[in-house]
C-alpha cells in the first residue's frame, strides 16, 4: 500500500466551518471522479488548537489529508494524471476556491502500524 499526505492551509479569508464544507461537497467529488486510481481519501480537519503543548505555537494547518494506492502501479497512474495539464487545470481552479496553494504540500510516505496485539497487552 502506498499512502501520501497533504498538509492543507485555507484562504485566509474562510473559516475551518467553510473550508471542510467546500472540501467535502465540491473538491472531493471532484477528485474522486478525476482521479480514480485512489483507493482510500480520508481528511483529518483540524478541530482546535486546544492540544497543542503548552507555549507551543497554535496548529496552523487545517486540513491533513490521506490517500492510498493499492499499488504502485495505481500511485503512477496517479502521477500521471496530475501531470495532465487539463486535469491539474480543473483541480487548481478549484482549490482557488479554498485552498492557500502556496503553504501546502504534498508527501509521500510509509506507514507503520503497531499491531492490535501489542496495544491489548
Amino acid at each position: 500500500m502506498i499512502k501520501e499526505l497533504g498538509i492543507l492551509y485555507r484562504l485566509p479569508h474562510l473559516d475551518r466551518a467553510h473550508f471542510r464544507d467546500y472540501y467535502e461537497r465540491h473538491h472531493v467529488p471532484l477528485i474522486v471522479k478525476l482521479l480514480p486510481t485512489i483507493s482510500r481519501y480520508v481528511r483529518n480537519y483540524v478541530e482546535s488548537d486546544s492540544f497543542s503543548n503548552s507555549g507551543s505555537a497554535p496548529v496552523s494547518w487545517d486540513a491533513l489529508t490521506e490517500i492510498w494506492f493499492e499499488t504502485p502501479a495505481a500511485h503512477e497512474a496517479f502521477l500521471t494524471a496530475i501531470s495532465n495539464s487539463d486535469v491539474i487545470r480543473v483541480i487548481r481552479k478549484d482549490e482557488e476556491n479554498f485552498i492557500d496553494s502556496k503553504r501546502s504540500q504534498r508527501i509521500l510516505v510509509q506507514e507503520s502500524v503497531t499491531p492490535d496485539a501489542m496495544l491489548q497487552a
